[in-house]
């Protein structure tokens, strides 16, 4: 791993809310309801926020019976039970205003439907810490409604509590990486913590000592690499990398940040770079420098999303 230690950072203009209207996915489960509590006091305060509670429930004709007729009829009397909890719940949460809606049917599906039409722009998800291993009701939920929605999504691992300490930007040569950078950026500077900026590459072949003279010669000798050696990463990388890791640097003013280059498996390696601090939030581009279609998610994105023990924000296009 090389770390690239850059020079102070001018002082930053007040920020904008970067998400002003947010989906609350809501099961009153405690990892739902715990999730909700902690996007709404540290990455969405003062938020317009919609609380959704969706009834699992078959929808296609061929597994709906007379038993599941009876099961609706009585989902449907419990509505105004359920609205009210969603309502109590709302008013204990740090959000500017809230609106409950209730579906039937798969909970992917709607979730995704309900971000798209209501113009949203960060879905929240609780993760269970049982979830990879105990099916409750449709299964890769998360996975499903991050593909369909163009709003972010961002999932909090049952147990988080504490207010996020560092973050972790994880940057690729995608088009995520500008929205990345300036979402990161924002919530450092709004919760006064430091910021790692972090590019993983697949195994390169090279001389080591050849890529750290092109780096001091690209960033200047006045500015420090300190090479971390990590034995399960390569020992080489693409003579471009330091060129690049400049180029972001200035474009984007994270003088000042930490900035970090890793090899092997993404998402092992910004887990491993998160994991190293305490209450680190990672923030990635939902989608990698592919150029996957709309309507995808990014291998590394679905597994940060899916499996990472500590929170991950998805940025999407919006």
């Amino acid at each position: 791993m090389s770390n690239l230690q850059l020079a102070a950072a001018p002082p930053l203009a007040p920020p904008q809310m970067t998400f002003a209207r947010v989906l609350l996915g809501i099961d009153f489960g405690s990892a739902s309801l715990a999730a909700a509590r902690w996007a709404t006091t540290n990455i969405a305060p003062k938020a317009h926020a919609l609380l959704s509670h969706v009834w699992p429930f078959p929808t296609d004709s061929e597994e709906s019976d007379g038993a599941d007729s009876m099961r609706a009829d009585s989902l449907r009397q419990m509505r105004p039970a359920v609205a009210g909890g969603l309502r109590g719940f709302a008013a204990t949460l740090d959000v500017m205003s809230s609106r409950s809606i209730l579906r039937m049917g798969r909970p992917s599906r709607w979730l995704s439907a309900i971000a798209n039409d209501e113009d949203v722009s960060l879905v929240v998800f609780g993760r269970r810490a049982d979830a990879n291993r105990i099916r409750i009701g449709e299964p890769n939920v998360i996975e499903r409604a991050s593909r369909r929605t163009s709003a972010s999504v961002l999932v909090i691992p049952e147990g988080i509590v504490a207010p996020p300490a560092h973050i972790v930007a994880a940057v690729d040569e995608s088009r995520f990486a500008p929205r990345v950078l300036r979402v990161a950026r924002h919530l450092a500077h709004v919760h006064d913590i430091p910021m790692t900026i972090l590019h993983v590459l697949s195994p390169a072949v090279g001389a080591y000592e050849r890529v750290i003279r092109t780096a001091r010669h690209l960033l200047g000798g006045d500015r420090k690499i300190r090479v971390v050696d990590r034995p399960s990463a390569p020992n080489a990388l693409p003579l471009r990398m330091p060129q690049w890791l400049a180029e972001l640097a200035e474009s984007h003013s994270v003088h000042g940040d930490r900035m970090e280059v890793a090899m092997g498996d993404p998402a092992r390696e910004i887990t491993a770079v998160a994991g190293a601090g305490d209450a680190t939030l990672v923030v990635v581009g939902m989608r990698g420098g592919d150029d996957a279609p709309i309507g995808s998610i990014g291998s590394v994105a679905r597994e940060l999303l899916t499996r990472a023990p500590l929170p991950v924000l998805a940025v999407n296009g919006r």
